[in-house]
């Protein structure tokens, strides 16, 4: 066999290799950057899915809200399933599926955020960063720190902690955590679980994103509103645009 032949062998096996492994290596960033024009912001693909799934197990064993410290009696990479009643709030765009798969495989008793449960006196823990490189992963929890009472506000003081995680042919597996100072980071809008499971929630939530940035830039203007939709289209998920 030439050695042309065996180097076209080789290439065409790696350009199949690298198509198999596209669930398993992904680039993208949720929130966006600015300087990373082109990576995913979705956050509805397979490997954000299991990077938000072990942050969130870590954190929520190891820092259980109303003690102040950290539980060292767990293995390292250890990541058990949260063993008391919580809310997750996810980022913006992730379609109810997901949401319920995720609430599930964190904890038996742990419940997708909406309007219900969030002014309750259930602890919530809010996803706020997912940044994947091929292998490498970068997710930040605010976990709530009842145990500190309420800021000048009255609201609940929430910590960040940074997880770092290496996976690509291996699931997701912790390597560091850092936790940054309490009330450094205020806690994001809540993103309730969609009503109807859509595979387009990514694009149907951002143009009710757009419409309300836009009605909040009129108020703030004094400009009274239209109600015409965005564009024409509709600003929210329908039953109708179930498939």
């Amino acid at each position: 066999m030439s050695t042309h032949v065996v180097r076209l062998f080789l290439a065409c096996s790696l350009v199949a290799m690298t198509a198999s492994l596209a669930g398993c290596f992904q680039n993208s960033n949720y929130p966006a950057i600015p300087t990373s024009r082109g990576y995913a912001e979705d956050p509805n693909k397979p490997a954000a899915e299991a990077a938000m799934v072990a942050a969130l197990q870590y954190v929520a064993s190891r820092w259980t809200p109303g003690q102040r410290e950290f539980d060292v009696s767990l293995a390292p990479n250890a990541l058990p399933m949260a063993d008391y009643p919580l809310v997750i709030n996810l980022p913006l765009g992730t379609r109810k599926m997901l949401y319920d798969r995720i609430a599930k495989k964190v904890g038996p008793e742990v419940q997708p955020a909406t309007p219900e449960n969030v002014t309750g006196t259930l602890p919530v823990f809010h996803v706020t960063r997912v940044w994947l490189r091929a292998d490498h992963g970068t997710v930040d929890v605010l976990r709530p720190t009842p145990e500190l009472g309420p800021d000048k506000d009255g609201k609940p003081i929430y910590q960040k902690i940074t997880i770092r995680l290496e996976g690509g042919f291996k699931p997701w597996n912790v390597v560091h955590a850092r936790a940054w100072y309490p009330g450094d980071e205020q806690a994001p809008e809540f993103y309730f679980n969609p009503q109807f499971d859509v595979p387009t929630q990514w694009r149907v939530s951002q143009r009710e994103q757009v419409h309300k940035d836009l009605a909040a830039f009129d108020a703030a203007m004094g400009v009274q509103p239209s109600g015409e939709p965005v564009n024409g289209a509709p600003v929210q998920a329908t039953a109708e645009e179930v498939p």
